[in-house]
């Protein structure tokens, strides 16, 4: 009962404007929001995308940092939640400010040889498919995603879909 309340919130979460969505944000962390962002590599030039319930296309795995955690931690955290793996992060990780909103996120990457999308689903609602695709043949993806895989490294600018 307690997942089937979580979904439905974030659908609903999703369905609301951008501003309203801002603003319910801003009311718990008033000043800025960071959140964690990781590139899933398996080594041979595909990356791991995630769908969610409450965004349109295809992005990366990861969440919001709680108050008092580090953002590595919140990476592990985050893709041990919500797919099932143990990961390495690099230690210097990449900011990146979200330009329309007060947002900060910090992208990590880690190489999973062996990622298996198949056994990663139904460990939490906010994730409703999984998938590994080409760098060079990208599905639609959500916001920022296209970005973040650049800012990286992982995908070159003119690569890049959009």
């Amino acid at each position: 009962m307690r997942r089937r309340a979580h979904l439905a919130s974030l659908r609903f979460f999703g369905v609301l404007p951008r501003r309203l969505q801002n603003w319910c944000v801003r009311r718990i962390a008033p000043l800025f929001t960071v959140g964690t962002a990781v590139v899933l590599l398996d080594g041979r030039g595909q990356v791991l995308l995630v769908q969610q319930p409450y965004t349109d296309g295809w992005g990366l795995p990861g969440g919001l940092v709680a108050r008092g955690e580090e953002p590595a931690d919140t990476a592990r955290r985050e893709i041990s939640e919500e797919l099932g793996l143990e990961i390495d992060v690099a230690t210097h990780p990449i900011a990146v400010r979200t330009p329309w909103r007060r947002h900060f996120n910090f992208l990590f990457t880690a190489v999973v040889p062996d990622m298996d999308p198949v056994s990663m689903l139904g460990l939490t609602p906010e994730i409703s498919a999984v998938e590994r695709f080409d760098l060079l043949a990208l599905p639609e993806l959500s916001e920022c995603t296209d970005d973040f895989l650049v800012a990286v490294g992982a995908l070159a600018a003119e690569d890049a879909p959009g």
